[in-house]
């Protein structure tokens, strides 16, 4: 089946609760909602005759839905929320036609905390800024991360709309993707336009920089099964890495294309035995990859690997 959107697909999430349903963010910043059961071609829900200050007026970046346990406005259990180039971070209600909550408008560093980048425990806000990605907390629904186009990552809270609870601010240019790892929760994963991805520690205070090429990371992911791999593309080259074997290069380069055809997106299967990148030119490619399935001593020994890789690291540096 496919859809006719009226501006660019920058954006797409399918509900984990509710199968059929499928988000999908435009480049102008409207949000659709189809019914893939429908044999309907057009949205079910949409904000096309919202006013401006009822939606995005920018880029949708990213779409998720995300499982929450408690009580937020009206909301129990699975939310859609997205965030844009208009710097807004927001949490869409379906059940009366797309009314939004606005979870934080998001602002660049002041000139003070630029001074003490990593530093402050708690940064304020000002001037507004783009927002990239974000992942939300399993440990705490409440809490989640935002990458944003001035290459700073934020930890924020959906009990404060215009205050930060963390900054990390080791990259140097745009974030594009960010990730907590599903085997513990004090670590998270980023990529960045500077052509690093990074392995962050909270426990640790400490990040791990990776590279393996002189381009963009345009997109990075954990693996579901093994605590210490991760996979990223960067230009038309697949990567996959293994922190526990070799901490500083990848296991596995691939170039997946033509150099004119950069990959666009990436992802693992979920029983962790495949990966699906997208280029540019809309074609997926889906590669096999070796694997085992996880016990809880591979998992905690995984675990224990990843933190000493991160304790190692000199986050101050790149490796190229």
């Amino acid at each position: 089946r496919i859809y006719h959107c009226p501006k660019a697909v920058t954006a797409v999430g399918f509900s984990r609760s509710v199968p059929n349903l499928l988000a999908v963010g435009l480049k102008d910043g409207e949000l659709l909602i189809y019914d893939v059961h429908d044999t309907n071609p057009h949205p079910t829900l949409d904000t096309f005759a919202k006013p401006v200050a009822e939606k995005h007026h920018g880029t949708i970046w990213e779409t998720q839905w995300v499982l929450r346990d408690r009580v937020m406005g009206d909301q129990k259990g699975e939310v859609l929320v997205t965030v844009s180039a208009d710097g807004r971070v927001m949490q869409w209600s379906i059940l009366k036609g797309l009314e939004k909550v606005e979870l934080m408008r998001v602002k660049r560093l002041g000139r003070e905390q630029e001074m003490h980048r990593g530093n402050a425990k708690t940064a304020f806000i000002s001037r507004q800024a783009s927002v990239m990605c974000f992942d939300f907390s399993a440990a705490d629904d409440s809490t989640y991360l935002i990458g944003t186009e001035d290459g700073n990552i934020h930890k924020c809270s959906c009990s404060y709309n215009e205050q930060f609870l963390n900054s990390f601010t080791e990259h140097s240019g745009p974030v594009y993707g960010t990730r907590y790892s599903p085997f513990t929760t004090d670590v998270f994963l980023s990529c960045s336009a500077d052509w690093t991805m990074r392995v962050w520690s909270e426990e640790l205070a400490n990040s791990m920089p990776l590279q393996s090429s002189s381009k963009p990371v345009v997109a990075a992911a954990w693996s579901l099964t093994s605590p210490t791999m991760i996979g990223s593309i960067s230009g038309n080259t697949l990567s996959i890495w293994d922190l526990a074997i070799q901490p500083m290069d990848p296991i596995v380069s691939i170039p997946l294309t033509g150099e004119n055809k950069a990959l666009t997106c990436f992802a693992f299967a979920a029983n962790g035995c495949a990966t699906v990148s997208g280029d540019e030119s809309g074609v997926v490619h889906v590669h096999a990859l070796q694997c085992a399935e996880p016990t809880e001593t591979s998992i905690a020994e995984g675990i224990a690997a990843l933190k000493t890789a991160i304790s190692k690291s000199d986050s101050s540096t790149t490796p190229l």
